[in-house]
């Protein structure tokens, strides 16, 4: 198809008209969008990546709507490009009243472009309101580092940048509770570890040999999983209460390494013994998924550490840092 029919396509389904009237639209939308009418005669293997663009602004702009869904608009662009696009955008919106939901990964075309901004993090909402207020009083971990990659157009200024460890969850499987906290450098017990994930932290703890006397005085011989906040422990032999202690020492040291962040969900360990061998019980904190939760004005996020982290967001900020580096020492 050749420019002048993809533009005039939306308008035959929906509008109708004849030939000649379609013609007069087409031949608008291209000179609203940057293109002379001689580019409606043309094929699209013809046109440059931004012309390419400008001809899809044209046949989203068609039948006049009142919102236009923008994923990426920019993405394949180069920067010069970009910032033409942008440009017609915001003269487009302003002429045409538009409304735009623009999705991107590029912060600065965000705050560019937005009024207001929503943070998410797979497939949930962390973090919205007004974007002066996301960009420079971030509050949600996730948010704070993401914006910790943005650059600054200043070559002696320098930016404490927060590196995410972890990969991105499985949104078939979700994580339980906040979906960040797999990778959140503050979770803390009731961010939404289940019994699953605490296990093999457990496990390690007993068997990495970074503990010699748990090593040498304990013999795991099975984990069982009994629900999502319960797990036993089945160990050779007894196990005294001065063990016990020591085992709940380790696993409290182990809760600053970013590998064993998950033992901090651990809410009470206990023993039962046996004929011959002793069993640990294992309980967790129950865990409960973040609302939104008003900061102030219309600023809004989801996150437990709303009830913790009276010191404000620059406060978190510092703190996440200090946290980062001191797990990336550990491990």
């Amino acid at each position: 198809m050749i420019v002048r029919d993809i533009i005039a396509e939306p308008l035959r389904a929906h509008q109708g008209g004849n030939r000649g009237e379609l013609n007069l639209k087409v031949d608008r939308l291209l000179k609203e969008c940057g293109l002379g009418v001689e580019f409606g005669r043309r094929y699209p293997h013809e046109l440059s990546g931004g012309q390419k663009q400008r001809v899809a602004i044209a046949r989203a702009l068609a039948i006049s709507p009142s919102l236009v869904v923008l994923d990426e608009p920019t993405s394949a662009l180069d920067v010069s490009v970009q910032a033409q696009i942008l440009n017609l955008l915001k003269k487009l919106r302003t002429e045409f009243n538009l409304s735009f939901l623009f999705i991107s990964h590029n912060l600065i075309v965000i705050r560019h472009m937005s009024d207001r901004i929503l943070v998410m993090y797979a497939g949930e909402i962390v973090e919205t309101g007004l974007t002066e207020d996301v960009f420079t009083k971030p509050f949600h971990p996730y948010t704070i580092a993401l914006l910790s990659s943005v650059p600054i157009p200043d070559p002696k200024t320098k930016r404490e940048r927060i590196i995410l460890e972890g990969e991105v969850p499985n949104l078939v499987e979700p994580p339980k509770g906040c979906r960040f906290h797999p990778r959140c450098p503050m979770a803390f017990e009731i961010c939404g570890w289940t019994a699953f994930e605490v296990l093999e932290s457990f496990k390690t703890v007993l068997t990495s040999g970074r503990y010699p006397f748990l090593t040498d005085g304990v013999r795991l011989k099975e984990l069982t999983v009994e629900n999502e906040t319960t797990f036993r422990a089945l160990i050779e032999g007894a196990v005294s209460d001065e063990l016990l202690e020591k085992i709940k020492q380790a696993l409290s040291s182990e809760k600053n390494r970013f590998d064993g962040r998950s033992l901090r969900a651990i809410k009470e360990v206990s023993k039962s013994s046996g004929a011959s061998d002793t069993s640990l019980e294992i309980t967790l904190h129950e865990y409960s998924r973040p609302l939104l939760t008003k900061l102030d004005g219309d600023h809004f996020v989801a996150c437990h550490l709303t009830s913790r982290s009276p010191q404000g967001s620059s406060g978190m900020k510092e703190e996440i840092v200090m946290t980062v580096a001191k797990q990336q020492q550990l491990v």
